[in-house]
C-alpha cells in the first residue's frame, strides 16, 4: 500500500528486525526496512521522487542485507516528508529511538538514486 502522506505513516511497527539495500549500477534504488509484521519499502521513481509503501514482508530477490547498521534494534518515533523549491517530494527523514540512544536519518533523491544521510545536531 503506497503511503500517500506522511500523516498515514503506521508508528506501530516495532523495533527494526532487518534492513535491505537494492543497487542498480552501484546506485541505491530501494531500501526495505523489516519490522516484526510489515516492510516499509522506500523507492525512486523516474521524477527523482521518493516513494513511500507499507507492505506485508514482500520477498527478498536481489536485495542486499545489511547486517550492521546503527538502526537495527530502534523503532521509528518521527518521520518528515520534505518537499523541495520545485515542489518534489524528494526526501524523507526519520528518527530511530531505542532505551539507550536515537538516530535521525535523511533519505534524499538525488540524480535518479537514493541517498541515505546519518543527521547529528551541532
Amino acid at each position: 500500500m503506497k503511503i500517500n502522506h506522511i500523516t498515514d505513516f503506521d508508528f506501530n511497527l516495532g523495533y527494526l528486525e532487518e534492513l535491505f539495500y537494492l543497487y542498480e549500477d552501484n546506485d541505491l534504488m530501494k531500501i526495505i526496512f523489516r519490522f516484526k509484521d510489515k516492510d516499509l519499502i522506500v523507492t525512486i521513481t523516474d521524477l527523482d521522487e521518493l516513494e513511500l509503501f507499507m507492505e506485508e514482508h514482500i520477498k527478498i530477490i536481489n536485495e542486499e542485507k545489511i547486517k550492521k547498521s546503527i538502526l537495527l534494534g530502534k523503532k521509528i518515533m518521527w518521520s518528515w516528508a520534505l518537499t523541495n523549491q520545485q515542489g518534489y517530494n524528494d526526501a524523507f527523514q526519520f528518527e530511530f529511538i531505542n532505551d539507550k540512544d536515537e538516530v535521525k536519518i535523511q533519505l534524499l533523491a538525488i540524480a535518479n538514486r537514493i541517498k541515505c544521510y546519518s543527521l547529528k545536531e551541532y
